[in-house]
């Protein structure tokens, strides 16, 4: 690891999953909680800190969380005001000892190991021709997941509000490159999309 660029990673996990009517985090995949299959596969990437914010029914969430000494919890007692303060958390946290920012939502269950490792293989190998962020691309959007490179760390503590890191490389389009990320899409909101999701896994596994 000596030499190596560190990736700070944020999970976003504050929301308090109103329109789901049941704390988001706690969906089952199989036999393990949303969030800590969103965990695993964030402590799988090399050369980087994980910190999970969180927010909303914290409380509840907290105590099922599993490999709990490989990452730093933070939680976010603004969460009702929006995405912004939860992005700061985790910025501030990790803003000194990073040299990229990786942002992901705990609400996007077809998160890959695979797809992480690529935008960061193409933020690494773009940087000579300074690109600075890479975002994912679905549904004719960009979006989380997203990383950072550092010189944009000060823009992120300056959002406010609802407004989430896709602000940032809206406005600094000539520094985005966009990676495919089709799964994407798949955004957990409500019982009814998680219970469609699971039905559409359920069948494409068989």
């Amino acid at each position: 690891m000596s030499g190596a660029e560190k990736t700070g990673i944020i999970l976003l996990a504050a929301g308090g999953s109103r329109r789901m009517g049941s704390p988001k985090q706690l969906l089952k995949i199989g036999d393990e909680f949303l969030i800590n299959h969103i965990i695993k596969i964030l402590l799988s990437v090399p050369d980087s800190d994980l910190v999970v914010v969180l927010g909303g029914n914290h409380k509840s969430i907290e105590p099922i969380l599993q490999n709990k000494n490989h990452f730093r919890i933070v939680i976010n007692e603004e969460w009702e005001s929006g995405m912004a303060s939860s992005i700061q958390k985790g910025v501030r946290i990790l803003e000194n000892e990073s040299d990229s920012i990786l942002m992901c939502t705990v609400d996007q269950p077809e998160i890959s190991l695979e797809h992480l490792l690529r935008m960061r293989k193409i933020f690494t190998d773009s940087k000579s021709g300074q690109m600075g962020i890479v975002a994912s691309s679905y549904l004719d959007t960009l979006g989380i997941p997203v990383l950072f490179d550092k010189r944009f760390f000060k823009e992120l503590l300056k959002l406010q509000g609802d407004v989430g890191a896709k602000a940032i490389f809206q406005k600094n389009k000539e520094s985005v490159t966009a990676i495919p990320f089709p799964k994407g899409e798949v955004d957990l909101d409500t019982e009814e999309e998680y219970r469609l999701w699971i039905k559409n896994s359920f069948h494409q596994s068989n």
